[in-house]
């Protein structure tokens, strides 16, 4: 049972409503075989809109339509939106014990469905209730506990995170699906505890850039946008991932004579089928088809439809000869890494035929006799603070560095090339 206290809560502290978990059990082992005893009845009154009695559990060879279900009243069943039967997240004691303390109600009705909703706390909500990150105000007409969660309450993270918002399967499975469809990935983690984890260390540093070396299905680059949303925040996201299919979509497309490499093979692979769409889409607001996205973020009233205020650019990592770097005949090839090592902010720079180009962050010169003209630009821009230098020569490379002492010079090519050398034994050179 859960010992709960009522509690008065002050004017000036500031609190928000508690979001109830669905007592439909998703994801993994949600099927009536995986947990037989947590698939019963839940008998519901349609007119006062209460719960008035819980049937017992079905055995697996036991028909749901031949239970006796009470006059005037409905019977309530874990069926899954594809029409399967479900499971409940409590077995039958269980969800009684939470009916009684008021951690289990009756949730809304959709029409369109004709199906009524039940919901319940978890673990997670419990424990917060306990350590007074949540606060108890009394009991609805109908039994259920009021809650409010006191914002800006300084807590220690714990090692371990149970909280409704972190579920996966709701907002993590379910929510990539609303955008890119599904059967694309499996178990995307929740945006929201990504984002939570993310905001721990970023919280206060409105300008951070944020590295994900597995990307997955981008959830990270997604969670910084909702927090620079949320604050107006400008952190910037690097999300690194292969374009690698599944392993029955290797053998499928082997034996249809596909490669990897060819068109029918990369446009499945997981950046181009996944991380890509779903980075596009969040940030326009709308699903792989073209529709407005449905539903609001997590406690905010913002619309999931009205996107997000930030670009992305989609870079692909291909081998490069040496040569023609070195002879600067394949600057683009290299251009997204220089602007990457500049901060990833503004465009991108590639050469277009002009002796040097410049950003509000960084600058390139191609062409060593317009040095002058390129170190006032830089000196009359103050956020520029990372430049190359095209030259070979150690003097002319050296002098830029004197003539800008407050800048970051590099310099192009043969020097940066053996910056990202793969030695044949040893790794990174």
């Amino acid at each position: 049972m859960l010992d709960t206290q009522i509690t008065d809560v002050d004017d000036t502290v500031s609190t928000t409503s508690v979001q109830w978990l669905s007592m439909l059990r998703r994801g993994a082992a949600s099927h009536r075989a995986d947990k037989p005893k947590h698939f019963y009845p839940i008998f519901v009154n349609p007119v006062t809109a209460t719960i008035e009695g819980v049937g017992e559990p079905l055995g697996l060879d036991e028909d749901r339509s031949t239970v006796a279900v009470p006059e005037n009243l409905v019977a309530v069943w874990p069926m899954r939106t594809d029409g399967s039967e479900g499971r409940w997240q409590l077995k039958r004691e269980t969800f009684i014990s939470a009916l009684e303390e008021g951690t289990a109600k009756l949730g809304s009705y959709n029409k369109k469905q004709d199906r009524w909703a039940i919901n319940y706390l978890n673990a997670g909500i419990k424990d917060e209730i306990k350590s007074g990150a949540i606060l108890v105000k009394g009991k609805d007409e109908k039994g259920a506990l009021i809650l409010k969660r006191v914002e800006n309450k300084l807590v220690e993270p714990k090692s371990v995170w149970n909280q409704v918002s972190h579920n996966a399967s709701e907002y993590g499975t379910t929510l990539l699906n609303g955008i890119i469809g599904s059967d694309r990935f499996s178990y995307p983690k929740s945006l929201y505890a990504v984002k939570d984890t993310v905001g721990l260390f970023v919280a206060d540093k409105p300008n951070a850039l944020i590295i994900d070396f597995f990307a997955g299905s981008g959830t990270t680059l997604h969670a910084v946008n909702l927090l620079n949303a949320e604050d107006g925040g400008h952190r910037r996201c690097i999300c690194v991932t292969n374009n690698e299919v599944s392993a029955d979509e290797a053998k499928k497309f082997t034996v249809d004579g596909f490669r990897q490499g060819d068109p029918e093979w990369e446009e499945r692979g997981i950046a181009r089928y996944v991380t890509w769409p779903r980075t596009k889409c969040s940030i326009e607001g709308i699903d792989v088809n073209g529709n407005l996205l449905k539903g609001n973020y997590l406690g905010s009233d913002t619309p999931m439809a009205d996107g997000f205020k930030a670009n992305a650019i989609f870079c692909e990592l291909t081998y490069e000869s040496a040569w023609p770097i070195r002879l600067d005949r394949a600057f683009d090839a290299i251009a997204p890494i220089l602007w990457m090592q500049a901060g990833c902010r503004g465009p991108i720079i590639r050469r277009i035929g002009k002796s040097y180009l410049t950003t509000d962050y960084y600058g390139v010169l191609f062409d060593y006799n317009q040095a002058s003209k390129f170190c006032e630009k830089v000196k009359g821009t103050p956020s520029i603070k990372t430049v190359y230098v095209v030259t070979d020569d150690q003097r002319r490379y050296s002098n830029m560095c004197k003539r800008l002492p407050n800048t970051e010079v590099h310099r192009l090519y043969e020097t940066y090339l053996k910056t990202f050398e793969i030695c044949g034994e040893g790794g990174l050179d």
